[in-house]
Protein backbone atom coordinates (compact mmCIF):
# COMPACT_ATOMS: atom_id res chain seq x y z
CA UNK A 1 0.00 0.00 0.00
CA UNK A 2 1.49 3.33 -1.04
CA UNK A 3 1.01 6.65 0.76
CA UNK A 4 -1.87 7.80 -1.42
CA UNK A 5 -3.78 4.56 -0.90
CA UNK A 6 -3.12 4.84 2.83
CA UNK A 7 -4.57 8.37 2.96
CA UNK A 8 -7.60 7.29 0.94
CA UNK A 9 -8.17 4.40 3.34
CA UNK A 10 -7.96 6.73 6.35
CA UNK A 11 -10.53 9.04 4.80
CA UNK A 12 -12.92 6.14 4.44
CA UNK A 13 -12.38 4.61 7.87
CA UNK A 14 -12.29 7.81 9.93
CA UNK A 15 -15.36 9.50 8.49
CA UNK A 16 -17.13 9.05 11.83
CA UNK A 17 -14.53 11.36 13.40
CA UNK A 18 -14.82 13.96 10.66
CA UNK A 19 -15.94 16.86 12.86
CA UNK A 20 -13.31 16.17 15.52
CA UNK A 21 -10.46 15.85 13.02
CA UNK A 22 -11.44 18.99 11.12
CA UNK A 23 -11.81 20.97 14.34
CA UNK A 24 -8.47 19.76 15.63
CA UNK A 25 -6.78 20.71 12.38
CA UNK A 26 -8.40 24.15 12.42
CA UNK A 27 -7.05 24.80 15.91
CA UNK A 28 -3.54 23.81 14.81
CA UNK A 29 -2.73 27.07 13.03
CA UNK A 30 -0.14 29.29 14.71
CA UNK A 31 -2.64 32.08 15.38
CA UNK A 32 -4.80 29.84 17.56
CA UNK A 33 -1.77 28.53 19.44
CA UNK A 34 -0.63 32.10 20.10
CA UNK A 35 -4.10 33.08 21.28
CA UNK A 36 -4.11 30.10 23.65
CA UNK A 37 -0.68 31.13 24.95
CA UNK A 38 -1.96 34.69 25.29
CA UNK A 39 -4.87 33.60 27.46
CA UNK A 40 -2.48 31.87 29.85
CA UNK A 41 -0.07 34.80 29.75
CA UNK A 42 -2.70 37.47 30.48
CA UNK A 43 -4.37 35.33 33.16
CA UNK A 44 -1.24 35.48 35.30
CA UNK A 45 0.61 32.43 34.02
CA UNK A 46 3.20 34.73 32.53
CA UNK A 47 6.13 32.35 32.25
CA UNK A 48 4.04 29.51 30.88
CA UNK A 49 2.26 31.69 28.34
CA UNK A 50 5.48 33.36 27.23
CA UNK A 51 7.22 30.01 26.90
CA UNK A 52 4.43 28.60 24.75
CA UNK A 53 4.30 31.71 22.56
CA UNK A 54 8.06 31.77 21.99
CA UNK A 55 8.23 28.02 21.41
CA UNK A 56 5.37 28.08 18.94
CA UNK A 57 6.88 30.94 16.98
CA UNK A 58 10.36 29.39 16.92
CA UNK A 59 8.77 26.27 15.47
CA UNK A 60 6.61 28.23 13.01
CA UNK A 61 9.55 30.26 11.75
CA UNK A 62 11.65 27.13 11.30
CA UNK A 63 9.08 25.20 9.30
CA UNK A 64 8.36 28.35 7.28
CA UNK A 65 12.06 28.54 6.43
CA UNK A 66 12.27 24.83 5.60
CA UNK A 67 9.50 25.17 3.05
CA UNK A 68 11.72 27.51 1.07
CA UNK A 69 14.01 24.58 0.39
CA UNK A 70 11.92 21.37 0.34
CA UNK A 71 10.08 20.87 -2.93
CA UNK A 72 7.51 18.55 -1.39
CA UNK A 73 3.96 18.69 -2.80
CA UNK A 74 0.88 17.93 -0.77
CA UNK A 75 -1.15 14.79 -1.52
CA UNK A 76 -4.13 16.63 -2.99
CA UNK A 77 -1.87 18.52 -5.39
CA UNK A 78 -1.19 15.17 -7.06
CA UNK A 79 -4.60 13.58 -6.54
CA UNK A 80 -7.27 16.30 -6.11
CA UNK A 81 -9.81 13.71 -4.96
CA UNK A 82 -7.88 13.47 -1.69
CA UNK A 83 -8.74 17.11 -0.98
CA UNK A 84 -11.61 15.78 1.13
CA UNK A 85 -14.01 18.63 0.28
CA UNK A 86 -11.77 21.06 2.13
CA UNK A 87 -12.40 23.76 -0.46
CA UNK A 88 -15.85 24.12 1.05
CA UNK A 89 -14.26 24.75 4.43
CA UNK A 90 -11.96 27.50 3.18
CA UNK A 91 -8.89 25.61 4.39
CA UNK A 92 -6.88 25.39 1.19
CA UNK A 93 -3.14 24.93 1.76
CA UNK A 94 -0.98 26.57 -0.89
CA UNK A 95 2.54 26.20 0.57
CA UNK A 96 4.73 23.13 0.18
CA UNK A 97 4.05 20.44 2.77
CA UNK A 98 7.48 19.57 4.18
CA UNK A 99 7.47 19.49 7.14
CA UNK A 100 3.97 19.37 8.62
CA UNK A 101 3.73 22.65 10.52
CA UNK A 102 0.62 21.60 12.44
CA UNK A 103 2.30 18.47 13.75
CA UNK A 104 5.58 20.21 14.49
CA UNK A 105 3.89 23.03 16.41
CA UNK A 106 1.74 20.55 18.34
CA UNK A 107 4.83 18.68 19.50
CA UNK A 108 6.44 21.91 20.67
CA UNK A 109 3.39 23.50 22.33
CA UNK A 110 2.13 20.44 24.17
CA UNK A 111 5.65 19.32 25.01
CA UNK A 112 6.43 22.69 26.58
CA UNK A 113 3.11 22.70 28.42
CA UNK A 114 3.79 19.27 29.91
CA UNK A 115 7.44 19.98 30.71
CA UNK A 116 6.61 23.29 32.40
CA UNK A 117 3.83 21.88 34.57
CA UNK A 118 5.69 18.58 35.08
CA UNK A 119 2.58 16.45 34.84
CA UNK A 120 2.47 12.83 33.66
CA UNK A 121 -1.16 13.32 32.70
CA UNK A 122 -0.21 16.26 30.53
CA UNK A 123 2.51 14.21 28.85
CA UNK A 124 -0.10 11.56 28.09
CA UNK A 125 -2.44 14.24 26.75
CA UNK A 126 0.43 15.71 24.73
CA UNK A 127 1.06 12.36 23.04
CA UNK A 128 -2.66 12.03 22.30
CA UNK A 129 -2.80 15.52 20.80
CA UNK A 130 0.27 14.90 18.66
CA UNK A 131 -1.14 11.62 17.36
CA UNK A 132 -4.58 13.13 16.74
CA UNK A 133 -3.19 16.18 14.96
CA UNK A 134 -1.00 14.01 12.75
CA UNK A 135 -3.99 11.83 11.95
CA UNK A 136 -6.14 14.86 11.14
CA UNK A 137 -3.63 16.18 8.62
CA UNK A 138 -3.46 12.80 6.91
CA UNK A 139 -7.24 12.48 6.96
CA UNK A 140 -7.67 15.89 5.34
CA UNK A 141 -5.28 14.96 2.56
CA UNK A 142 -2.89 17.84 3.16
CA UNK A 143 0.21 15.87 4.18
CA UNK A 144 2.01 12.69 3.29
CA UNK A 145 3.12 10.38 6.15
CA UNK A 146 6.74 11.38 5.47
CA UNK A 147 5.88 15.06 6.01
CA UNK A 148 4.15 14.17 9.27
CA UNK A 149 7.16 12.17 10.49
CA UNK A 150 9.56 14.99 9.65
CA UNK A 151 7.28 17.43 11.48
CA UNK A 152 7.32 15.22 14.58
CA UNK A 153 11.10 14.84 14.35
CA UNK A 154 11.75 18.55 13.91
CA UNK A 155 9.29 19.38 16.68
CA UNK A 156 11.02 16.97 19.05
CA UNK A 157 14.43 18.47 18.27
CA UNK A 158 13.12 22.01 18.76
CA UNK A 159 11.47 21.01 22.03
CA UNK A 160 14.70 19.44 23.29
CA UNK A 161 16.77 22.48 22.31
CA UNK A 162 14.37 24.93 23.96
CA UNK A 163 14.35 22.96 27.21
CA UNK A 164 18.13 22.53 27.12
CA UNK A 165 19.22 26.04 26.09
CA UNK A 166 16.48 28.29 27.46
CA UNK A 167 18.08 29.06 30.82
CA UNK A 168 21.51 29.70 29.31
CA UNK A 169 20.02 32.15 26.82
CA UNK A 170 18.06 33.95 29.56
CA UNK A 171 21.20 34.19 31.69
CA UNK A 172 23.02 35.64 28.69
CA UNK A 173 20.28 38.26 28.18
CA UNK A 174 20.15 39.17 31.86
CA UNK A 175 23.69 40.58 31.84
CA UNK A 176 22.90 42.86 28.89
CA UNK A 177 21.40 46.33 28.88
CA UNK A 178 17.81 46.81 27.71
CA UNK A 179 18.82 48.06 24.27
CA UNK A 180 21.37 45.28 23.87
CA UNK A 181 18.61 42.78 24.64
CA UNK A 182 16.37 44.38 22.04
CA UNK A 183 19.12 44.19 19.42
CA UNK A 184 19.94 40.56 20.22
CA UNK A 185 16.29 39.51 20.12
CA UNK A 186 15.67 41.35 16.86
CA UNK A 187 18.69 39.76 15.18
CA UNK A 188 17.85 36.30 16.50
CA UNK A 189 14.26 36.58 15.26
CA UNK A 190 15.38 37.82 11.84
CA UNK A 191 17.96 35.09 11.20
CA UNK A 192 15.58 32.60 9.53
CA UNK A 193 14.36 35.16 6.99
CA UNK A 194 17.86 36.54 6.39
CA UNK A 195 19.19 33.01 5.95
CA UNK A 196 16.49 32.12 3.45
CA UNK A 197 17.10 35.31 1.48
CA UNK A 198 20.85 34.75 1.41
CA UNK A 199 20.64 31.11 0.32
CA UNK A 200 17.91 31.61 -2.26
CA UNK A 201 18.75 35.03 -3.66
CA UNK A 202 22.54 35.15 -3.31
CA UNK A 203 23.50 31.48 -3.58
CA UNK A 204 20.52 30.79 -5.86
CA UNK A 205 19.66 27.53 -4.12
CA UNK A 206 16.20 26.40 -3.13
CA UNK A 207 12.88 25.41 -4.64
CA UNK A 208 11.28 27.47 -7.36
CA UNK A 209 7.96 29.04 -6.53
CA UNK A 210 5.17 30.32 -8.72
CA UNK A 211 4.00 32.60 -5.90
CA UNK A 212 4.22 36.31 -6.61
CA UNK A 213 5.69 36.91 -3.14
CA UNK A 214 7.48 33.71 -2.05
CA UNK A 215 8.67 35.20 1.25
CA UNK A 216 5.28 36.52 2.32
CA UNK A 217 4.54 33.94 5.01
CA UNK A 218 8.12 33.83 6.24
CA UNK A 219 8.08 37.63 6.60
CA UNK A 220 4.91 37.30 8.65
CA UNK A 221 6.33 34.52 10.83
CA UNK A 222 9.49 36.55 11.46
CA UNK A 223 7.42 39.59 12.40
CA UNK A 224 5.41 37.55 14.89
CA UNK A 225 8.61 36.15 16.37
CA UNK A 226 10.17 39.61 16.76
CA UNK A 227 6.97 41.09 18.18
CA UNK A 228 6.69 38.41 20.83
CA UNK A 229 10.35 38.71 21.81
CA UNK A 230 10.45 42.50 22.04
CA UNK A 231 7.05 42.61 23.72
CA UNK A 232 8.27 40.35 26.49
CA UNK A 233 11.17 42.73 27.13
CA UNK A 234 8.81 45.60 28.01
CA UNK A 235 6.08 43.57 29.71
CA UNK A 236 5.42 44.54 33.35
CA UNK A 237 5.24 42.14 36.26
CA UNK A 238 1.88 40.40 36.57
CA UNK A 239 -0.11 39.52 39.63
CA UNK A 240 -0.72 35.93 40.61
CA UNK A 241 -3.14 33.94 38.44
CA UNK A 242 -6.68 34.96 39.29
CA UNK A 243 -10.18 35.19 37.90
CA UNK A 244 -9.82 38.96 38.05
CA UNK A 245 -6.90 38.84 35.63
CA UNK A 246 -8.82 36.43 33.45
CA UNK A 247 -11.85 38.71 33.14
CA UNK A 248 -10.09 42.09 33.13
CA UNK A 249 -6.91 41.34 31.18
CA UNK A 250 -7.25 38.02 29.35
CA UNK A 251 -10.73 38.40 27.86
CA UNK A 252 -10.25 42.01 26.68
CA UNK A 253 -6.81 41.01 25.43
CA UNK A 254 -8.25 38.19 23.36
CA UNK A 255 -10.89 40.50 21.90
CA UNK A 256 -8.30 43.15 21.04
CA UNK A 257 -5.98 40.61 19.39
CA UNK A 258 -8.87 39.20 17.38
CA UNK A 259 -9.81 42.70 16.20
CA UNK A 260 -6.22 43.47 15.25
CA UNK A 261 -6.01 40.16 13.41
CA UNK A 262 -9.01 41.21 11.32
CA UNK A 263 -8.01 44.86 10.82
CA UNK A 264 -4.24 44.71 10.22
CA UNK A 265 -4.54 43.07 6.78
CA UNK A 266 -6.09 46.38 5.68
CA UNK A 267 -2.70 48.02 6.01
CA UNK A 268 -1.27 49.10 2.64
CA UNK A 269 -0.13 46.20 0.47
CA UNK A 270 2.36 47.83 -1.96
CA UNK A 271 2.49 44.90 -4.38
CA UNK A 272 4.38 46.91 -6.98
CA UNK A 273 7.34 47.07 -4.61
CA UNK A 274 8.23 43.60 -3.24
CA UNK A 275 10.57 44.92 -0.55
CA UNK A 276 7.89 47.23 0.81
CA UNK A 277 5.31 44.45 0.56
CA UNK A 278 7.44 42.14 2.71
CA UNK A 279 8.10 44.97 5.16
CA UNK A 280 4.38 45.62 5.59
CA UNK A 281 3.67 41.91 6.07
CA UNK A 282 6.41 41.84 8.72
CA UNK A 283 5.03 44.98 10.36
CA UNK A 284 1.47 43.64 10.34
CA UNK A 285 2.54 40.53 12.23
CA UNK A 286 4.92 42.44 14.50
CA UNK A 287 2.19 44.82 15.68
CA UNK A 288 -0.12 41.92 16.50
CA UNK A 289 2.47 40.03 18.55
CA UNK A 290 3.95 43.13 20.20
CA UNK A 291 0.48 44.16 21.31
CA UNK A 292 -0.18 40.71 22.77
CA UNK A 293 2.98 40.32 24.83
CA UNK A 294 3.99 43.92 25.49
CA UNK A 295 1.68 46.84 24.78
CA UNK A 296 -1.58 45.41 26.09
CA UNK A 297 -0.06 44.31 29.44
CA UNK A 298 1.57 47.75 29.80
CA UNK A 299 -1.69 49.55 29.03
CA UNK A 300 -3.60 47.24 31.37
CA UNK A 301 -1.15 47.95 34.18
CA UNK A 302 -1.55 51.69 33.62
CA UNK A 303 -5.33 51.38 33.68
CA UNK A 304 -5.72 49.25 36.80
CA UNK A 305 -2.56 50.14 38.72
CA UNK A 306 -0.56 47.62 40.67
CA UNK A 307 -3.41 46.05 42.63
CA UNK A 308 -4.61 43.40 40.19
Amino acid sequence: MDALQFISLLQQKLMVFDFYLRSLSSFGYSYHFLLFAGFLYWSGYKYLGARLAIGTEISTTIFGTCRQFFDSPRPYWIYPELYNDMSEKGMSEKAFGMPSGHTQNTVVLWGLLASTLKSRWLWALALLMIFSTALSRLYLGVHFPSQILVGISFGTIILFLIISLEQSFLNFLNIKTFWQRCFIVLIACSLPLLTALFIREILNWGVSSSALFPYSKLSKFTGLFAGIGLGLLIAPAFGKPSMKLFFTQALPGAVSVSLLYKLLPYLPQPEDFPELYYLFRWLEAFILAFWETGLWPVIYRKLVGNHS
